[in-house]
């Protein structure tokens, strides 16, 4: 029969066990869309003005008045500018202040030093980030007076940059970063931002009451503006709808009213109503 020995347990193995626990658990993600898997928007933008979003829920900086050209990579999201660095920038829908957060980035494969940081105040706060002592850009952190949300910029100190995956969780310690999947980040976008098909069949006598109301939208942040259009069609032929024509209306309980009203020309007759629609509940200001 083998030999069974003791083993010595000691508070040395025991702290070696729960660090070991510790590391590999990883703290969710206070960022959405922090790998930038989701581009509803599109996947390529040229010449990017100041607070225009790409990347769901990534944008340029609001004071950042570089050529700024950014894309979709396999590996995260490409910023290239003719300027000395690339900028990107988040809102964050909550205020991260009066506890300890860490900052941990991943760019061009490489993940840089984490930063822990607990701010409060309207001011920014700048943080540098380095990666072997050498200084790779910074992050700021400011919380905006009157609003329940928090600005967060990064700058990268190169021309061209890929930018893997970004992550704020609460806590002092750096944890990994673990994806979430797509439909669970295309869902938490779409409380920002969200494209939709909507087709109706309608009858109305053009009166002030003579709108085909759309429902639901109930997981948008806001009330959100309809920011572009296409394909408006009434039984299949195209029409134009001008900004009047469209309306968001209000939030009942768990729906968003948003109504249309259609051209004269085809009042008093029963139609199929299709259209593309974009709504925007992002944070821009």
């Amino acid at each position: 029969m083998a030999e069974v020995k003791d083993k010595v347990i000691t508070v040395e193995s025991l702290k070696a066990v729960y660090d070991n626990i510790v590391t590999n658990i990883a703290n969710p993600n206070i960022l959405v869309n922090g790998d930038f898997q989701v581009w509803q928007r599109g996947t390529s933008f040229n010449n990017v003005g100041t607070f225009v979003y790409t990347a769901d829920r990534w944008a340029n900086c609001p004071a950042n008045e570089q050529n700024l050209s950014v894309s979709r990579d396999d590996n995260g999201i490409r910023l290239a500018t003719t300027d000395e660095r690339v900028c990107i920038f988040q809102p964050i829908d909550k205020k991260l202040e009066g506890k300890d957060y860490t900052f941990s980035i991943s760019v061009d494969g490489v993940v840089y030093d984490s930063v822990t940081f607990n701010v409060s105040g309207t001011d920014w706060h700048p943080f540098d980030l380095y990666y072997n002592g050498v200084r790779m850009g910074a992050f700021s952190i400011q919380h905006k007076a009157n609003f329940d949300h928090t600005y967060l910029e990064i700058y990268i100190e190169k021309q061209s940059a890929v930018i893997n995956w970004v992550k704020i969780e609460q806590g002092s310690k750096a944890t990994p970063f673990v994806p979430k999947s797509y439909t669970e980040e295309l869902m938490l976008c779409k409380r920002y931002y969200t494209k939709h098909n909507t087709v109706a069949t309608i009858y109305y006598d053009y009166t002030d009451n003579s709108y085909a109301t759309l429902v639901g939208f109930e997981w948008m942040r806001t009330l959100p503006t309809v920011v572009n259009t296409a394909g408006w069609a009434l039984n299949n032929s195209a029409i134009g709808m001008a900004s009047e024509s469209y309306e968001v209306m209000e939030r009942q309980e768990n729906k968003i009213l948003i109504r249309y009203r259609f051209p004269q020309s085809k009042a008093n007759s029963a139609c199929c109503f299709s259209a593309n629609i974009e709504l925007d509940a992002e944070i821009h200001s």
